[in-house]
């Protein structure tokens, strides 16, 4: 991305994305898919030359990308592992950037999310998360309405 002199879009999708719920490579147990995203997130951070050159409202999108990927994190590790996914994420440095991010015009599903994120509450996070998969591997057509 530093060194894109021109970006040009297209409005044509050359084709037709299909995500299953179970049994899909994006949805399978990964220990290492917070560390793996956070490589995105900190190359994000290394674009603007750091978390306080961001202007705000990168910030607030990166952050809530950032927020997604610590739900789908905990979300895609057993339930034995996801104290010690949480606690790490929590030690991480960004997530000390996303308790200083201010989110700007976020919707209520958004803010359910970063606020319970933002709260520390382990239990609540772990709650909510239990709630993500049980919609999610239960209720698969409410879980794809909710995610939009």
């Amino acid at each position: 991305m530093k060194n894109i002199k021109i970006f040009q879009g297209i409005d044509f999708c050359g084709y037709h994305y299909s995500k299953r719920i179970n049994n899909s490579l994006s949805t399978k147990d990964n220990k290492e898919y917070y560390k793996d995203h956070m490589r995105k997130i900190s190359g994000f951070i290394d674009l603007f030359g750091g978390y306080d050159r961001m202007p705000e409202l990168v910030k607030s999108n990166v952050f809530w990308l950032y927020t997604r990927y610590v739900y789908s994190a905990l979300e895609r590790v057993n339930r034995e592992d996801r104290y010690c996914t949480l606690k790490m994420v929590m030690q991480d440095n960004h997530f000390q950037c996303f308790l200083n991010t201010h989110f700007i015009d976020i919707g209520l599903k958004e803010k359910i999310l970063i606020g319970c994120l933002k709260s520390n509450s382990k239990m609540m996070i772990m709650i909510l998360v239990n709630c993500i998969q049980f919609f999610k591997e239960k209720l698969p057509t409410i879980f794809i309405t909710m995610k939009r």
